[in-house]
């Protein structure tokens, strides 16, 4: 069967699902058989192509023909590159996760947690853990040796998802996260999960390389990729169900399904309430009227959500369906599955940023505070320019005969006036300027 499109994709997966449900114990040991005959290949490849080097050059020791007939044919040169190539996809190097690095030191009480967490789900360990100031948690596994493993474990934590969960709920977030890496979960599960990204990572570097190597590994990957991607998705579809399954034991189905609501329903309302109208002042004033974090915690405690706004939030959420796109299955069918009642987010009066940081939270605070300023003065400040160039500009051109405008003067009015005017007033400056 081959595989074209997306459509071919979903309905391989629809098959190995009535597969997995009707023959388990086959499902697994297909599973097992496909993922090793991605090593197999690879490593069958590489050896071959280092016996095939070695052979050529003894053999170019102990006869001069052999030798002027590598030379003529430039044979060597064509292999050499290819298990450079090998190599190099096998070692899969990548950077690991970047941010705040919490210490047990300085955050002991986020340890106690973790340490807590970690013994109940006889979880592997966690090496690092990562602050960064987004609303999401995960924990990542970057393997140091490439293919041949030997993972360091982060804990990345998002410093908006802590002000915006209560300690209970973020405790169930992180139950999820951590029941990925549980030993209780299943060796194999977990090898599974790794391997996923491991074989998508060597992809990327085939797909980036151009030598003999590189094309030879692209035609088995591109046959292998999908067909593993599609019997894996089935596990780690699974295995999302069962990590919620984890985060409601450790806490409640119903703090599990609060916190997923929460996550979901919590984004957008940051988006709109929060963040768009902080960047929007950039249009006004040269620099930011406030440090970012530290209004954003000045926001949340001086709102409560709008019951009738989070009604409306939850309903567009559990209106989406469950898609083959991502093996995490939609919030509507991840709530049936934990059983719970039904539940409406609410702010917490302590967030698991107060609970767990304690006094180390303002340091916090001012980290990524100076962090955001570092990385984003240069564009508020070019921002600021441009909108203030653009209103002067604004204030000019209809002053000039459309006639004698150019062409780019033209086409930058009617931008300007679909930015800072009004779309209509822009429709008719397009229409002007594609009749030119």
């Amino acid at each position: 069967m081959a595989i074209t499109s997306e459509d071919d994709f979903i309905d391989l997966v629809k098959k190995v699902e009535t597969y997995a449900a009707d023959h388990p114990g086959l499902y697994t040991i297909k599973l097992a058989l496909f993922s090793l005959l991605g090593y197999l290949v690879i490593f069958g490849v590489l050896v071959s192509l280092l016996g095939l080097v070695g052979g050529l050059i003894a053999a170019a020791f102990l006869h001069v023909g052999v030798l002027v007939f590598l030379i003529q044919s430039k044979l060597v040169i064509a292999v050499i590159p290819a298990v450079w190539v090998l190599l190099r996809a096998l070692w899969v190097k990548t950077l690991p996760p970047q941010g705040y690095l919490l210490t047990r030191r300085e955050y002991p009480d986020l340890f106690t947690e973790i340490d807590a967490l970690s013994k109940k789900l006889n979880s592997l360990k966690i090496h690092e853990v990562i602050l960064d100031d987004s609303l999401n948690a995960a924990v990542v596994q970057h393997p140091r040796l490439g293919v041949l493993c030997w993972y360091k474990n982060y804990l990345l934590i998002g410093y908006q998802l802590m002000l915006t969960l209560s300690p209970e709920e973020m405790r169930s977030v992180l139950a999820h996260e951590f029941g990925h890496i549980s030993r209780n979960h299943g060796r194999f599960d977990g090898w599974i999960y790794r391997l996923r990204l491991i074989w998508l990572r060597i992809m990327e570097t085939f797909d980036h390389q151009d030598s003999f190597g590189a094309a030879l590994m692209r035609l088995f990957f591109d046959w292998y990729s999908p067909r593993f991607e599609a019997y894996s998705f089935v596990l780690a579809r699974r295995n999302e169900y069962e990590a919620d399954a984890v985060s409601a034991a450790l806490t409640s189905p119903e703090v599990a399904t609060r916190a997923l609501v929460n996550v979901h329903t919590t984004a957008p309302y940051l988006d709109e309430g929060y963040w768009d109208r902080f960047y929007r002042a950039a249009d006004e004033h040269p620099e930011p009227t406030h440090a970012p974090f530290e209004g954003l915690i000045v926001f949340l405690k001086s709102r409560q959500y709008n019951r009738n706004e989070i009604l409306d939030r939850i309903k567009k959420v559990i209106s989406a369906e469950t898609h083959y796109a991502d093996t995490h299955p939609c919030v509507k069918d991840r709530v049936m599955a934990l059983g719970a009642s039904p539940q409406i987010p609410v702010l917490p009066q302590i967030n698991a940023a107060e609970a767990w940081f304690g006094a180390g939270n303002e340091n916090i605070v001012r980290e990524l505070d100076q962090k955001w300023f570092d990385e984003n003065n240069e564009y508020w400040k070019e921002r600021y320019s441009y909108v203030q160039d653009a209103k002067n500009k604004l204030k000019n051109y209809p002053q000039k005969p459309r006639a004698e405008l150019s062409d780019p003067e033209l086409w930058e009015y009617a931008c300007m006036t679909n930015e800072f005017v009004s779309s209509s007033a822009a429709f008719r400056l397009f229409e002007a300027y594609k009749q030119r």
